[in-house]
């Protein structure tokens, strides 16, 4: 019965969608006679040019009328705008999908899409205003098609990469294309993509815009609070992907302490709180980033301070994880579902398995580990367990693999890179069978997924180390040698063998994504 109550409320809010944009495109019609009644009238005793019939059949709103009574795929038109609009037309007033199938992608987004990025967002505006902003839409669009309709998929992207582009010698930016493009990147692992986002949000000034959260005696505006939003929203993804490289954001870990004020601001919502879960949570680790040398952890014994450190580190992850877990207002949890709560567990464990994981620097795979140094081993190799069990005990993470893979399952493929690598260096003191049972899980998880190459590159793992215990076997090759020399699993080696950069990326211009001091100037 409840099913049936669900199904009946998604077909009201889809014909709900469907007038709301029949309404828009109504009125598009009214704007349309009212401007050829104007010219009709304005015409002189000289006379002026006739209006043709056909100038309204090529109209973005014939092309809209079209697009909703046809169930076709039309092809894919070039980009233009439209003076009469005041923007680019959208993918469905240029045919490129119908508004049915627009609908469709749109809803499927709304409801299996939008909490897959935990620091960005959801999308709650109507789709007739979402139709309003081409880039927005198209991404949604993109989302969606990978998921529903994969014949639609590389058309709609197509689409959002040409609308990408002309962000580049726009004249201005909005809120709606900054976030399209967040999620754009994000969802697709673009950094170039980012970079081009920073200079926008520069632009915009949105890095400010937190500040003003900080000044309890001037209450802020809606729209200041939502662009406090986005630019920590990209706090968050550019604290995440830069682990071991340059923050796109010099200063992105002095915005770190500033997540607080805005879930204490008069128009927060659910997701600041996540935000600054992973402002916090990503802070630790950008320390142990600065912290950690590769002299110190390649010190033998382990120096006194270095293993002070790696005890102040870990008890603040500890502290970090008890308040998310236990000290938030219910009402207001991190994730709605009580299941979902335990998706906290995937950041915290990659966290953890990165900073205490660092340790590999120093192993030689001939050491005998002292108890400090196998301990930490130790504490790396349970999160990187505990990461992949989490994913693994998720039926919705299970079911969005398939098409959320390019985001979500970059936490995988680091926990399997840690754990593999582990394996080879320190076999003698990691539970190799542990190790290998969770691994063929994952496989199992990546074929569910339809992610062959993913599985095959997996199994070719676990072939290396089931092998019996034989170092000489496992250190062979020069490949194996390399691997040893930076043996920490990293976020750019891990990338190369799992996510091929896609080749559209080839079609961006070159962006320096360091910014200068005066770039980053704040509250001037």
């Amino acid at each position: 019965m409840a099913h049936r109550f669900g199904s009946i409320n998604r077909i009201e809010e889809s014909l709900k969608e469907l007038t709301e944009a029949s309404t828009s495109a109504i009125k598009q019609l009214q704007d349309a006679v009212a401007d050829i009644n104007k010219r009709l009238n304005s015409q002189g005793p000289s006379g002026g040019v006739p209006v043709q019939i056909s100038s309204f059949t090529s109209s973005p709103l014939h092309s809209l009328i079209e697009a909703m009574e046809s169930d076709g795929n039309p092809t894919l038109r070039p980009t233009t705008f439209d003076n009469r609009l005041g923007r680019e037309r959208n993918l469905v007033e240029k045919g490129i999908i119908t508004m049915a199938q627009c609908i469709e992608l749109f809803h499927f987004y709304r409801e299996h899409c939008n909490g897959v990025v935990a620091c960005i967002d959801s999308i709650n505006e109507p789709l007739a205003k979402i139709l309003q902003s081409p880039l927005l839409l198209a991404t949604l669009c993109t989302i969606g098609a990978r998921a529903l309709r994969s014949k639609l998929y590389q058309t709609c992207r197509l689409e959002t990469d040409a609308l990408i582009q002309k962000t580049f010698t726009a004249p201005k930016c909005d809120l709606p294309t900054l976030k399209a493009m967040m999620l754009y990147a994000t969802w697709h692992r673009s950094a170039r993509i980012l970079g081009h986002m920073l200079s926008l949000c520069y632009e915009m000034g949105l890095q400010k815009a937190p500040l003003a959260l900080t000044d309890p005696s001037k209450p802020p505006e809606p729209e200041i609070v939502e662009m406090a939003r986005t630019w920590l929203s990209f706090c968050c993804i550019d604290m995440l992907n830069s682990l071991h490289g340059p923050y796109l954001i010099s200063n992105v870990l002095y915005y770190a302490t500033l997540g607080r004020s805005l879930c204490s601001s008069p128009h927060f919502r659910t997701v600041d709180y996540r935000i600054m879960a992973y402002l916090e949570l990503y802070a630790i680790a950008g320390e142990a980033k600065a912290s950690l040398t590769k002299e110190a952890l390649s010190s033998r014994p382990l120096s006194v301070d270095t293993q002070e450190l790696f005890l102040s580190l870990n008890a603040q992850l500890d502290t970090w994880f008890h308040k998310i877990s236990n000290e938030i207002d219910p009402l207001y949890q991190t994730y709605s579902t009580p299941q979902d709560r335990n998706r906290m567990l995937i950041p915290y464990a990659s966290v953890r398995m990165y900073i205490n994981g660092s340790i590999l620097y120093g192993i030689e795979p001939t050491s005998v580990l002292e108890d400090a140094v196998e301990e930490l081993l130790g504490n790396a190799v349970e999160a990187g367990k505990i990461l992949l069990r989490t994913a693994l005990q998720s039926s919705s993470f299970k079911t969005s693999l398939r098409y959320t893979i390019d985001y979500s399952g970059s936490a995988l493929f680091l926990a399997i890179h840690f754990l593999y690598k582990a394996v080879l260096v320190a076999r003698r003191n990691v539970n190799v069978a542990s190790i290998t049972d969770i691994l063929r899980r994952v496989v199992q998880l990546f074929k569910q997924a339809d992610a062959t190459e993913h599985a095959e590159t997996v199994e070719r793992m676990l072939a290396r180390i089931t092998t019996p215990d034989n170092q000489s076997l496992l250190l062979t090759s020069n490949y194996d040698r390399f691997e040893m020399e930076n043996v920490m699993y990293d976020i750019q080696g891990s990338a190369t063998e799992f996510v091929s950069d896609p080749a559209w990326q080839q079609h961006f211009p070159l962006f320096d994504p360091i910014p200068t001091a005066d770039e980053v100037t704040i509250g001037m």
